[in-house]
């Protein structure tokens, strides 16, 4: 056994739907507005943000509209103009990236109806 560094974690990060549609949607609008050039950076831009979060999902701040409500589970990597918004799970060793977004938007609506779904009733709660 050589006493070499520890190989760092791999995580598995996964883009979800939402996500991937808002991607395609920012991409498909700088297209048309910019040109091609430019759309690639910014999926270039993206890619590089996801293989980042393979190796180290804690760089990524606790997104501060949600902070203000105690709730710590989501952090975000910022990509001007851009923020892509995620959450760590430990068990499963993946990032769930829920929301790509412009930051110039009003992130408390967009967060709300993105992130904040309400539950779903246990079963037991039927059963009565």
């Amino acid at each position: 056994m050589s006493k070499g560094k520890e190989k760092p974690r791999t995580w598995r990060v996964e883009i979800l739907l939402e996500a991937d549609k808002d991607i395609t949607d920012i991409v498909n609008f700088i297209y048309n507005r910019e040109g091609s050039a430019m759309a690639r950076e910014i999926l270039k831009r993206f890619r590089t943000a996801k293989e980042n979060l393979q190796t180290f999902p804690e760089r990524g701040r606790i997104t501060p509209e949600l902070r203000r409500i105690n709730i710590l589970e989501y952090r975000e990597l910022q990509i001007p103009p851009y923020r892509m918004i995620y959450q760590i799970s430990e068990p499963e060793s993946t990032v769930y990236i829920h929301v790509v977004v412009d930051g110039r938007r009003d992130m408390a609506e967009l967060l709300q109806a993105r992130l904040l779904k309400p539950d779903m009733p246990d079963e037991d709660s039927f059963r009565q």
